[in-house]
């Protein structure tokens, strides 16, 4: 039998090398990131079809989609296979395919990402390649001639890093300082998908107050606004959000699960009132976290 390496040349065609990458390779934890299927040419290639049975710890990644990428593909997804692999795609075992019309293959002539898999970061995972698995399936490129694969090497997994972002509530006093009395978030601070739940101490400040209001700012640079009141701590100047409740109660401030929000500050600051007078409160800072 006549050496793949000797063929190719003949055929006008070289190896495929098919890599798994991370982008990004890290990921706030809970949130999603894709893993780019990449096909990388030793020589311009035409290909027809391509079958990686892709493999991962379901207890760390949540495989959530894959999306076909550059080609013309006939068909493309997690497809029936005789040896039922995908009858659960999310045990931490997939076969993947794309497929082409032979009379329109595609033409490789560099690194291509041919598809992406999109993975829910639990915890620090991989996702990686099995050459094979049952009876039938392979991780194989195929090239133009059947039964001739052109797959080159399987690189190893892609690595996925779950990163933990705290989520915080400082405390602002001014100056001059205002009683600490608005406090940090009874069940949870502002972590996305939950809801933040500070509240307004009035063992020691303003016992006879009615309610309470809590206004939500972005973060500048600190406010220092001595009034009667009280030093305000917010700036007014661009949108301000008002939270309402009887006096003593918290806040229910809903932080939608929207991994955007990761990382983003705000400035608050509570104000009490009665049917006569009004009295602010310390501020604190926050930035949106995942715990």
């Amino acid at each position: 039998m006549t050496p793949l390496c000797l063929l190719l040349p003949l055929l006008g065609g070289g190896t495929v090398d098919v890599a798994l990458v991370g982008n990004p390779a890290v990921v706030s934890t809970g949130c999603t990131t894709y893993v780019d299927l990449v096909l990388t040419p030793s020589a311009p290639t035409t290909v027809v079809a391509v079958d990686v049975i892709l493999a991962w710890d379901p207890a760390k990644l949540e495989l959530v989609q894959a999306l076909p990428g550059s080609g013309a593909w006939l068909a493309t997804g997690f497809l029936n296979d005789p040896d039922g692999i995908n009858d659960d795609t999310d045990d931490g075992q997939a076969l993947y395919t794309l497929l082409v019309s032979p009379a329109n293959p595609l033409a490789l002539a560099a690194a291509t990402v041919v598809a992406s898999f999109e993975f829910r970061a639990l915890a620090d995972g991989g996702v990686g390649m099995q050459s094979s698995a049952g009876f039938f399936a392979s991780t194989d490129v195929h090239g133009i001639v059947p039964g001739l694969p052109v797959t080159g090497t399987l690189a190893a997994p892609a690595a996925i890093t779950a990163q933990d972002v705290p989520a915080l509530e400082i405390p602002r006093l001014g100056t001059p300082p205002n009683p600490l009395a608005f406090m940090p978030g009874i069940t949870s601070g502002p972590v996305i998908g939950s809801t933040w739940d500070p509240y307004v101490d009035h063992s020691a400040f303003f016992p006879g107050a009615l309610f309470d209001i809590l206004g939500i700012t972005a973060l500048p640079s600190p406010v220092d606004v001595p009034t009667v009141w009280g030093t305000l701590l917010l700036d007014l100047s661009g949108p301000l959000r008002l939270h309402y409740r009887p006096a003593g109660f918290p806040f229910a401030v809903i932080v939608p699960f929207d991994c955007a929000l990761i990382g983003a500050t705000a400035a608050t600051q509570a104000a009490s009132f009665d049917a006569i007078d009004v009295l602010v409160t310390n501020a604190l800072d926050v930035t949106v976290g995942t715990f």
